[in-house]
């Protein structure tokens, strides 16, 4: 389904005239996933940094009529692949990571140094294999310093690197 939805993405572009082939993030949009019991859940764009209480007023509210109380975490501001979880009446709201793969659709990069390697195999052609060996090499490692550093993963060579080198970052 998510295939379908993103052939039909690109071939919209194409059919609009639109070349431009940068990342959402690049424009300097900030996508951020809320989910949980907000009106609307979803994967959000802000032109800045957002707040959380941005995030869940713009995904329609808490769904009770609880009003939101972030007076600690008010100040926090979320970046790019951020996801937001609001849970019990807007009580309980936590900050994390959006999942790799809504990540690489929405072309925000996914870290080597912090994505398990589950995470990793929606990088385009990057199985279980290969996502293990590049978590083994960063371990040895103590993290990756640069992207030319994944040459040493076994089974990940120049052209593998050049495919997944737009949907990585360190």
């Amino acid at each position: 389904m998510l295939l379908l939805i993103l052939l039909i993405v690109n071939a919209f572009k194409g059919y609009l005239g639109r070349s431009d082939t940068t990342r959402p993030s690049d424009q300097g949009g900030v996508l951020v996933e809320v989910a949980g019991e907000v009106r609307w859940p979803g994967v959000y764009g802000f032109s800045k940094r957002p707040g959380l209480q941005d995030v869940v007023a713009k995904a329609g509210g808490i769904e009770s009529e609880t009003p939101l109380m972030l007076s600690h975490q008010g100040d926090v501001l979320l970046d790019s692949g951020s996801r937001v979880e609001v849970g019990e009446g807007g009580e309980r709201i936590s900050a994390g990571q959006m999942s790799s793969f809504y990540k690489v659709t929405l072309g925000i990069p996914v870290s080597l140094n912090s994505e398990t390697a589950e995470g990793l195999t929606a990088l385009p052609g990057v199985g279980r294999k290969l996502a293990g060996a590049i978590v083994r090499e960063r371990l040895n490692r103590g993290g990756f310093h640069g992207l030319d550093e994944l040459l040493s993963v076994e089974g990940l060579g120049p052209s593998m690197l050049e495919r997944i080198r737009p949907y990585v970052t360190m």
